[in-house]
């Protein structure tokens, strides 16, 4: 799972936008976008601060939650990094959850950048 490849994106916009538009709701796309990156911040922060408390059972809740809305959106780098995460916690494996935090917060700012270049914020 390596990030920032050449030609690669955090956010499959145009087949999250495609499976839309295949199930005739391509108008949801942007409201959709809008609240993921309103919701999505406050998820982050309660996620941060329950791996900077040592609280499994919270970083197990908001990994879940935050793995849900990415993978909606396409942003599926952060959605399977979230899952191990979501795994780690369940075991009660902080080193883990630890070790897997600071590759999360640089997808997760990876993906509101891009979508911030891409109109939506």
């Amino acid at each position: 799972m390596e990030t920032g490849q050449p030609g690669s994106s955090p956010l499959d916009l145009e087949g999250f936008r495609s499976a839309m538009r295949e199930v005739g709701v391509e108008e949801i796309v942007e409201p959709t976008l809008h609240v993921f990156v309103s919701e999505a911040a406050a998820i982050f922060d309660t996620l941060m601060a329950a791996v900077a408390e040592g609280d499994s059972e919270s970083v197990r809740t908001a990994a879940h939650s935050l793995k849900s809305s990415s993978a909606n959106v396409r942003a599926t780098e952060l959605a399977e990094l979230l899952e191990l995460v979501e795994a780690a916690a369940t075991k009660g494996d902080m080193e883990e959850v630890r070790r897997l935090s600071e590759p999360i917060g640089a997808e997760y700012r990876a993906v509101i950048a891009f979508l911030a270049e891409s109109g939506i914020s």
